[in-house]
């Protein structure tokens, strides 16, 4: 039973976390936002990047998107073992405690690298450069607290972003509950 209960919540976290995976990414519109500022490559020419430049955080943010997908695998895996730990008839004080501090050195891991990237990509900018991603970054800022962010394209959504905005819809901009999924064709 314990076994059955253990896999399915499994099943249920991996899908919940592809899930949110997933739906952040679409709602960015595929804009690669990071910590390693992937987002100034959206902006490149803009901000007059070189191509140079453009392939250095290119390989920043693939080296640390590869160690920070394993961080995350593993944090995940930590979690399991500690909800299967606390859901124990008996659980143990210590190795809770030593889960529990498994999965903060496993979040200050991913902290570290995700700082680490941002510095890491900004020191390919110029100053020049700097201040134009400065005001870019600074303008975007100020077109997503008026809701003309991210995804405007994708039915019920105005360009909320992370949060922001509102969706269309109910008086409230959230409409509950969601719309279901279209039909599938009917076969003729």
């Amino acid at each position: 039973m314990l076994r059955k209960t253990l896999t399915l919540s499994l099943i249920l976290t991996i899908t919940v976390f592809l899930g949110l995976a997933y739906g952040e990414r679409h709602c960015r519109g595929g804009h690669q936002e990071g910590p390693g500022g992937m987002m100034l490559l959206g902006c490149a020419k803009k901000i007059g990047l070189e191509e140079a430049q453009i392939d250095k955080i290119k390989r920043i943010h693939l080296s640390s998107e590869k160690q920070i997908i394993k961080l995350r695998a593993d944090l995940e895996i930590a979690r399991l073992e500690l909800k299967e730990l606390m859901h124990s008839d008996n659980p143990d004080k210590s190795r809770v405690n030593k889960k529990i501090d498994e999965l903060s050195q496993l979040r200050a891991k991913i902290h570290k690298i995700e700082a680490g990237t941002k510095i890491d990509v900004m020191s390919t900018l110029t100053a020049e450069q700097l201040e134009r991603f400065q005001e870019y970054r600074m303008k975007r800022m100020k077109e997503a607290r008026r809701g003309h962010r991210c995804c405007q394209h994708h039915e019920g959504c105005s360009g909320h972003g992370r949060g922001m905005g509102k969706m269309k819809g109910a008086p409230d901009g959230h409409p509950w509950p969601p719309p279901p999924p279209p039909a599938p064709p009917e076969p003729e």
